[in-house]
C-alpha cells in the first residue's frame, strides 16, 4: 500500500483518539467539578441510578475510556489490530446505550431529553457512527495485512521476513 494512503487512514485513527481522549479528559474534569463544587445531592439522586446520565456511572465510562484509548494508542503505535478492539467496543456499547435511552424516552413522553431530536440529528448521528466504525475497520485491515519480503543472507538460503506495514 502507498505510503500517503497509510498515512491517511492513520490519520483518521489518531483523529478519533484525540477527539475521544478530549471528551473522556473534558468528563472527567467537569464530574470533578461538580463533585467538588455542588451540593452533594447531585451524587446521592437514587432516580436515574442506572442511567448513563448518573454521576458515578459517567465516572465509571470516563475512566473506561481513558484506559481503551490508553490501550488504542498502543495499538495505533505498534500497529497491531487487535488493541483497537477496546475503543471500538466501548464505542459500540456507548452508541447501544443511547439508542437505548431514547428508545425508553421516546415511551415515556419526554422528547426534550433525547439525543436523536429530529431527521438532522439522525442523520449526523448516523454518519458519525459509520465514519468512526468505518474508520475502526481500515485500521484493522490495514493493521492485519502483512507483507512478506525475501532477505538475502550470506548462506544462501532466502528467509523471509513479514512486518505489520509497509512505512
Amino acid at each position: 500500500m502507498e505510503k500517503q494512503l497509510v498515512r491517511f487512514v492513520k490519520f483518521h485513527g489518531y483523529l478519533f483518539f484525540c477527539c475521544a481522549l478530549y471528551f473522556a479528559l473534558r468528563e472527567l474534569w467537569l464530574l470533578t467539578v461538580d463533585a467538588l463544587y455542588s451540593n452533594h445531592r447531585y451524587w446521592n439522586d437514587d432516580q436515574d441510578f442506572l442511567t448513563r446520565s448518573y454521576p458515578t456511572v459517567r465516572w465509571i465510562f470516563a475512566l473506561l475510556w481513558l484506559v481503551a484509548l490508553a490501550v488504542m494508542y498502543s495499538g495505533l503505535r505498534w500497529e497491531d489490530h487487535d488493541y483497537l478492539r477496546p475503543a471500538k467496543y466501548l464505542f459500540s456499547i456507548e452508541i447501544l446505550i443511547a439508542l437505548i435511552q431514547d428508545f425508553f424516552l421516546t415511551i415515556n413522553n419526554d422528547p426534550s431529553e433525547r439525543l436523536i431530536q429530529n431527521a438532522e440529528y439522525l442523520f449526523f448521528f448516523c454518519v458519525i457512527v459509520i465514519y468512526v466504525m468505518y474508520t475502526f475497520k481500515a485500521l484493522a485491515t490495514l493493521f492485519g495485512k502483512l507483507s512478506a519480503r525475501v532477505v538475502n543472507s550470506p548462506s544462501k538460503t532466502h528467509i523471509v521476513c513479514c512486518e505489520a506495514s509497509m512505512l
